[in-house]
């Protein structure tokens, strides 16, 4: 689907269709606001507790700002929940969203943000994150990801499953919550973790992470 230049109020729930792309004509030109009145897209299998395989989901040059979400699952920006296939963010701005995280991944085979600019995203406590992932495998390549409540927050999917999160030449920096704590990367519980940081700024350096749990892999390269 290409979107033309302009800005849309909308918030949009991800029909159950494989391989779907949203793609506008650049990402300051094509806007898709929130209006904080809910989640600006939102993918989940209407069926609730089951899985759905959406295949190789695209979301390209826009601008996705003003989400809102209350609930624990937040994902004011993005939600993906369920969605057993993989997501690819493409020279998108994930700006100003409100919830307990701008971009919610949980269950997915595979997340990809590419030159992707995340700014700007609060709760409403002052605690949110920019980036959930959960039982999913996250790359990030050239993403900058600043001035937010909080950096990127990756919890195991389970001892079935080894989660791999990299992260390649991006800038994580200037994420202070409402105590003004600094968080870039939390990695958190007991199951296996892999972590590849590769020609990236973070603040802090290895002290800037988090790691709250017994197996994780972690290598910082330059």
């Amino acid at each position: 689907m290409l979107v033309a230049a302009g800005t849309y109020l909308e918030n949009i729930r991800w029909p159950e269709t494989p391989d779907i792309s949203l793609i506008g004509e650049g990402r300051e030109t094509t806007i898709i606001d929130g209006n904080g009145a809910d989640r600006v897209i939102w993918i989940e299998p209407f069926t609730v507790g089951e899985f759905y395989s959406y295949g190789n989901s695209r979301i390209q040059q826009l601008t996705i700002q003003n989400g809102y979400s209350a609930l624990v699952g937040g994902g004011g920006g993005i939600f993906s929940y369920r969605n057993s296939d993989s997501l690819f963010l493409d020279d998108v701005n994930i700006l100003n969203n409100a919830g307990n995280a701008a971009l919610y991944f949980y269950g997915s085979n595979y997340v990809s943000l590419n030159n992707v600019l995340m700014e700007e995203n609060r709760s409403w406590n002052n605690h949110g994150l920019a980036i959930y992932s959960r039982s999913s495998n996250l790359t990030l390549n050239n993403a900058t990801i600043t001035n937010n409540d909080k950096g990127i927050f990756v919890w195991d999917g389970g001892p079935s499953f080894t989660e791999t999160t990299l992260i390649r030449n991006s800038i994580i920096w200037d994420n202070y919550d409402g105590d003004g704590e600094m968080t870039t990367v939390i990695f958190y519980h007991s199951y296996p973790l892999i972590a590849d940081i590769d020609y990236s700024l973070m603040e802090g350096g290895m002290g800037g992470l988090s790691i709250g749990t017994a197996d994780v892999t972690a290598r910082m390269g330059c």
